[in-house]
């Protein structure tokens, strides 16, 4: 009986160590498993941005040409005016 009752109390003793064992590893696990999500997060909120600012810069520079385009188109009349008016003279 004392040797069942030993056999016990050391299978519940090395059940107690695993159980911690498996406690530690999961909190572990979690620590890593958020530092990876955190890291990720900043990763995504950082490519956003660049994104968001990518896009802005397109748009500038879409704007510029448009510009530039609609300038062109208003001297090139402008010259055609002009060399209306000198064959006319």
């Amino acid at each position: 009986m004392r040797l069942k009752t030993n056999q016990l109390k050391e299978l519940q003793e090395e059940l107690k160590q695993n159980k911690q064992r498996s406690e530690e590893h999961i909190h572990d696990l979690s620590t890593k498993l958020k530092t990876i999500t955190d890291r990720h997060r900043e990763s995504i909120a950082q490519l956003n941005n660049d994104i968001k600012t990518k896009k802005q810069q397109m748009e500038q520079y879409t704007q510029q040409i448009e510009q530039i385009l609609n300038e062109k188109t208003q001297l090139e009349n402008e010259r055609s005016d002009l060399q209306r008016q000198v064959s006319l003279v």
